[in-house]
């Protein structure tokens, strides 16, 4: 039995890429760090550098590049971030993307939604973890301290898109994130349901199905098995749901790190929320992507899940196809011909720019 804990342990620091997290679950002070190059390779405003105060009436930060983003006063879980917004915010909405683990905010925008943002005329937004809070950049998605409505990193996350929704002059709010990062997506969809319209999760684990980080690891490998009621009742545990909740899946078929049944308990976790069966009202093939809709009696697509064949653990993003360009090829960035970041702007209801 000791041996079996030290295998998984071994797995959650060494080789769960983005869904790789540290133990510890302690705050701390986050200090400022060192971010990486943004994704057209030039410099990044230090994070401890004066931003660029936005116009009086709230308008967009000047240009459109990644750059540091103040933090309001309330940030109780250290975090920092980056944002990138168009002049004018011609779609009035604001994405907040959050990266998995072994990962910054510039490997977020680079994954496709930068191009995204560009061609539907959103703000982005990118929280980033810190090295002192957890040595491997992890969300803590699993942490009740960290992923609960008004507590540690989401609260953080909250504060910051209350702050860029006025600050960047958006009406809508949506939220999006890989692995570790979808799990906390998940968390804020659920405990923040007046805030965040949509979420749009790729490679991500349900909703309360963990609260250690060695919990973590075992619902990454098989998510427990939880009736679409009990996976339900954990989300409507964490505050009201919205009446309108939507939620766009994204998992890879062949993804060994958060295996594809995650994508599976997700549907049966949103599907119950939303008041609907897990059934598909609808299932095309194109490419290598099914997706499967699931509607409610009105016919609006509550959730939707992209199943993309042969794909492995990472972003679906484009380099060639109707929606291209779409971010550049990473660890974790996977060119599998088409463009999450862009599906998921039009899922939220944006429409591409002329």
């Amino acid at each position: 039995m000791k041996r079996a804990a030290a295998l998984v342990a071994l797995a959650v620091t060494t080789s769960l890429g983005p869904l790789a997290c540290s133990s510890s679950t302690t705050s701390g002070d986050a200090g400022p760090v060192a971010p990486a190059s943004p994704v057209d390779g030039g410099p990044v405003t230090p994070v401890d550098a004066a931003v660029p105060e936005p116009p009086a009436d709230g308008g967009p930060l000047p240009g459109f590049s990644l750059r540091a983003y103040a933090s309001p006063p309330e940030n109780p879980g250290g975090l920092v971030a980056f944002a990138e917004a168009p002049a004018g915010n011609p779609a009035r909405a604001l994405v907040v993307v959050l990266h998995g683990c072994t990962q910054r905010a510039s490997d977020a925008a680079s994954s496709g939604w930068s191009d995204a943002a560009r061609a539907y005329g959103f703000a982005a937004l990118y929280p980033e973890q810190t090295a002192p809070n957890d040595p491997t950049t992890c969300f803590r998605w699993f942490a009740p301290e960290h992923a609960s409505r008004g507590r540690g990193e989401a609260a953080s996350i909250a504060a910051l898109a209350l702050d860029a929704k006025a600050r960047l002059g958006a009406d809508h709010v949506y939220v999006a994130g890989l692995s570790a990062g979808g799990a906390m997506a998940a968390a804020l969809l659920a405990g923040y349901p007046e805030l965040f319209e949509a979420a749009s999760l790729q490679a991500a684990i349900p909703f309360g199905c963990a609260k250690t980080a060695f919990e973590g690891a075992g619902c990454a490998s098989a998510p427990k098995s939880l009736s679409p009621a009990q996976w339900g009742d954990l989300v409507r545990a964490s505050a009201a749901p919205s009446a309108r909740v939507r939620v766009q899946l994204w998992h890879g078929d062949q993804d060994p790190i958060v295996k594809p049944a995650n994508a599976d308990a997700l549907v049966s976790q949103w599907t119950h929320v939303a008041g609907i069966d897990a059934v598909a009202d609808e299932e095309t093939t194109l490419g290598a992507v099914t997706r499967r809709a699931y509607k409610d009696s009105a016919g609006t697509v509550r959730v939707e899940l992209g199943l993309v064949r042969g794909m492995g653990h990472g972003a679906p993003m484009a380099t060639r196809g109707a929606d291209a360009p779409c971010g550049a090829p990473g660890t974790y960035a996977l060119d599998v011909g088409v463009c999450a970041a862009a599906s998921a702007a039009r899922f939220f209801g944006l429409s591409r720019l002329p």
